[in-house]
């Protein structure tokens, strides 16, 4: 689609044409269309703020991070939502405390992306309240608390996010924080390498176009060829954010993965939590 029809459908006044017109400039990372989409942020559709804001993240435009910044304030949920994701991924450090404030909101969700957002940001200087979240009563602010405190390398909080374990809903997001910080310097290596899902994408393809070493277990094989079917929400993740999103969609408990000397290795979750809860209390491999 030429850049003059994108902009003519983001200022059409049918909020189902704008939200398909922001997708398509967010996918394509047509960054000509950057200031239009901007310009959504204060559209009267809540779905079409909230997608703007996931819009500029994902293509990583800096130069609208203090307009997206003001959508943390914006009385729907989802928008702060994705108003904190954007921020994360363009490492607009200087909103941290803006960001940290949403840890305290009564949405759920919103708590969830907040403390994501701070890892992405590597804030040090919030990293006992995103340890305390580790304690939120809602198992979807427990795990990203788990991932953030993973980002940051704070290693010295293994048993509290070993004890995620247990919950069978924070599960994914404890395996995925103890992968980090099983081998920190490859999450380094990995945070930047953005890549994108497609429709009839399977796990395999998906690791390959992450430019990653991987193998499967036994009983891991099975998942590298299933079809992964959330394509239209993955844009722009790491690979960390990628398997997340892959477990989830398999089923929480059902497949798991463990890094190995820098190689992924698939595996079916009671595999990777035995491996992953025993070489925690490891002083040779942690």
């Amino acid at each position: 689609m030429a850049r003059r029809d994108l902009v003519a459908d983001l200022r059409d006044v049918r909020v189902r044409v704008r939200k398909e017109a922001i997708r398509e400039v967010a996918l394509k990372r047509v960054r000509s269309a950057a200031n239009e989409v901007a310009l959504r942020l204060r559209d009267d559709s809540p779905r079409v703020r909230d997608l703007a804001c996931w819009a500029l993240g994902t293509m990583g435009t800096r130069a609208h991070a203090a307009r997206i910044a003001r959508r943390l304030r914006d009385p729907d949920g989802w928008t702060r939502c994705h108003a904190a994701e954007a921020l994360g991924w363009l490492r607009a450090r200087r909103f941290a405390p803006t960001i940290a404030r949403l840890l305290a909101d009564h949405n759920w969700l919103v708590r969830g992306h907040a403390v994501l957002a701070l890892g992405d940001l590597r804030s040090l200087r919030h990293g006992r309240r995103i340890a305390e979240m580790l304690d939120d009563p809602h198992p979807g602010v427990r795990a990203p608390a788990a991932m953030a405190l993973a980002m940051l390398g704070r290693r010295h909080r293994l048993p509290e996010i070993v004890r995620l374990l247990d919950s069978p809903r924070s599960l994914t997001g404890a395996v995925t924080a103890l992968n980090i910080l099983r081998d920190h310097p490859l999450y380094r290596k990995l945070r930047s390498r953005r890549i994108r899902a497609a429709q009839g994408d399977t796990l395999r393809s998906l690791l390959a176009r992450a430019g990653v070493r991987f193998g499967a277990t036994r009983a891991g094989r099975r998942w590298l060829g299933r079809p992964f079917m959330k394509y239209r929400a993955v844009a722009g993740y790491d690979i960390y954010g990628i398997l997340w999103d892959v477990a989830a969609d398999f089923g929480p408990g059902r497949m798991g993965y463990v890094v190995r000397k820098g190689r992924f290795v698939i595996a079916d979750m009671d595999e990777a939590v035995a491996e992953l809860s025993r070489d925690a209390y490891s002083s040779r491999s942690m």
